[in-house]
């Protein structure tokens, strides 16, 4: 009988380096927002670490009889200084592209994780900036972005919930 290692430990058995899911705690951010989002608007849903391990990004939606309205979920840089943050895309619908915010989506909501076809269920728990398609860490932070792709003409309410281990 052969052992057989997933991504969580090497050949020898030991965790693998930096932060796994063993011995880890999952965490889970949770962004809501109620309005009229434009094409214009992005929405930060969280910021992480660039070797945080994103396990999944659900989306529910309350829709105020909206009938359009779209984001692109993907990756952002992000950096904090006095006058505030400052984010740069990276791969704008990484997790999902043209995902439709304009019709109900029941709690506890779709994943999105691997709605753009970029993302595989492999891919998940991988550290961010291997989902980002970034090889080496560049250290720093990420968010995880809602870029608005078709402007919502009614109010809706987003609620979006980010699982992930903390790379701290």
């Amino acid at each position: 009988m052969a052992l057989l290692y997933g991504s969580n430990l090497d050949p020898a058995a030991r965790p693998m380096g930096n932060v796994g899911f063993n011995h880890s705690r999952v965490r889970v951010t949770s962004f809501v927002y109620t309005g009229t989002p434009t094409d214009a608007d992005d929405l930060v849903f969280g910021i992480f670490k660039t070797n945080d391990r994103i396990k999944d990004i659900r989306l529910s939606v309350i829709d105020g009889s909206a009938s359009a309205g779209a984001v692109n979920i993907g990756v952002w840089t992000a950096e904090t200084s006095n006058n505030g943050l400052s984010i740069t895309v990276v791969d704008a619908d990484r997790f999902a592209s043209a995902q439709s915010i304009n019709a109900d989506i029941a709690y506890p909501g779709s994943s999105v994780f691997e709605e753009a076809g970029t993302l595989t269920i492999a891919d998940r728990g991988k550290k961010l900036h291997e989902q980002a398609g970034v090889t080496t860490d560049p250290g720093g932070n990420y968010a995880i972005v809602g870029e608005v792709s078709t402007t919502a003409d009614a109010a809706v309410t987003l609620l979006v919930e980010i699982e992930y281990v903390a790379g701290d």
